[in-house]
């Protein structure tokens, strides 16, 4: 017991973490939890910095409205501007939809 009780301060859980199936999975829903509000929260401070270069907000604005084709086919351009300017690639997010109509 006492090996569980240090292992569960290493790990910042109780030691019924690793006796009891329902408190591992009330702990792990909470991580997961916790790691996509983070995500969340990088990923909106991300967006904000990059909005903040009006050329981009300029472009973003204009997106609006075109079918999915068109979005993909620009979405191709840029991908192809990035590469030539020696740019990273960037890893696409998952879209979150707002409870707000589109």
């Amino acid at each position: 017991m006492d090996s569980l009780r240090a292992l569960g301060d290493f790990f910042g859980v109780g030691a019924r973490y690793f006796l009891d199936d329902e408190t591992t999975a009330a702990v792990d829903a909470r991580i997961r939890n916790i790691r996509e509000e983070t995500e969340r929260a990088d990923a909106g401070d991300e967006l904000a910095d990059v909005l903040e270069d009006k050329d981009v907000r300029a472009v973003a604005f204009r997106l609006r409205g075109l079918s999915a084709n068109a979005l993909r086919g620009i979405k191709s351009i840029v991908e192809g501007a990035r590469q030539a300017e020696g740019l990273p690639k960037v890893e696409g997010h998952k879209p979150r939809r707002h409870g707000r109509s589109q």
